[in-house]
C-alpha cells in the first residue's frame, strides 16, 4: 500500500498565555462596563479569548445600559440605577381599567372582559395573576 505523504502546512498555534489573578479581577470589574473588544484590548487577549474566559468565570459581557437618577454633585447622598425598559409601554393599564378588572374579575367570562376592556385574554389573565384575582366565571343560576 502506497504511503500518504506527510502534512506539510505547519501547524500555527499561538501560546496561551495563562490568566492571572490579575487579569480575572479586571474582567470582573469591567464585565458589562464597556464594549467587549475594549476589555480584549486592554488586556492583551483575542476576544474569543475573553468571551470563553467570561462564560467559565459566569459572567456577562453585555454592556449594561442603565442611567442614574437622583441628585447630582459632590454633595449628592444617593444615585439609584434604573433599569431602561426594553420598549416603551404601548397600552399601559389605567386606573380604571384596574378598577374595572378588580370589580368583575370572576362575575364576567374572560372573553366579555377581553371585549370589555379591549385587551387580550392572555393579558388580562396575566394581570389578574399580579394582582392575585380569581377569573373562575361562576355564572348566576335562574331560579326555577
Amino acid at each position: 500500500m502506497p504511503r500518504r505523504p506527510a502534512h506539510s502546512a505547519k501547524r500555527t498555534t499561538t501560546a496561551a498565555r495563562p490568566w492571572t489573578d490579575a487579569d480575572i479581577r479586571r474582567v470582573r470589574k469591567l464585565a458589562g462596563t464597556m464594549p467587549r473588544r475594549e476589555i480584549a484590548e486592554l488586556l492583551g487577549r483575542s476576544d474569543s479569548a475573553l468571551g470563553f474566559k467570561a462564560h467559565k468565570l459566569r459572567l456577562s459581557l453585555e454592556q449594561k445600559n442603565r442611567k442614574l437618577k437622583g441628585p447630582k454633585g459632590p454633595g449628592a447622598r444617593r444615585r439609584v440605577a434604573v433599569r431602561p425598559s426594553r420598549r416603551p409601554l404601548a397600552n399601559a393599564w389605567s386606573a380604571a381599567d384596574l378598577r374595572f378588572l378588580r370589580q368583575n374579575a370572576g362575575k364576567m367570562s374572560l372573553p366579555q372582559l377581553s371585549r370589555r376592556l379591549k385587551r387580550t385574554p392572555g393579558g388580562i389573565t396575566f394581570k389578574a395573576f399580579q394582582m392575585r384575582l380569581s377569573l373562575r366565571h361562576r355564572p348566576k343560576r335562574r331560579a326555577g
